[in-house]
């Protein structure tokens, strides 16, 4: 009975969700796919065995939708973002807790 009382107000978070995911995924990938200044430990698995960097980490849009999800979820595993991408991970920080706030 909950689902059906706030479907309303639940697809609207949905939809509001799933845009912002969309949105900063390009946002974050557009703030650091060319940066090669920021080291991070190496990642075997993206192909990258030394002299690491972001712009390994997020090579396409979808390989910057996985870390933008855990974001958006209020987990900050990565720290070495460039000013922009500090910038951009601020605001999707306010618009995700205003994406909570809705159903309530």
């Amino acid at each position: 009975d909950v689902f059906r009382l706030k479907r309303q107000a639940l697809t609207v978070t949905c939809f509001a969700a799933v845009s912002l995911w969309v949105i900063f995924s390009g946002l974050l990938y557009l703030t650091e796919y060319q940066d090669y200044t920021n080291e991070i430990d190496e990642v075997p698995v993206y192909g990258c065995d030394e002299d690491c960097s972001m712009a390994d980490r997020f090579t396409n849009y979808f390989a910057s939708a996985i870390y933008t999800g855990i974001h958006l979820t209020g987990d900050y595993p990565i720290i070495t973002y460039s000013c922009w991408a500090r910038l951009t991970c601020f605001v999707m920080v306010i618009c995700a807790v205003g994406v909570v706030a809705i159903p309530s």
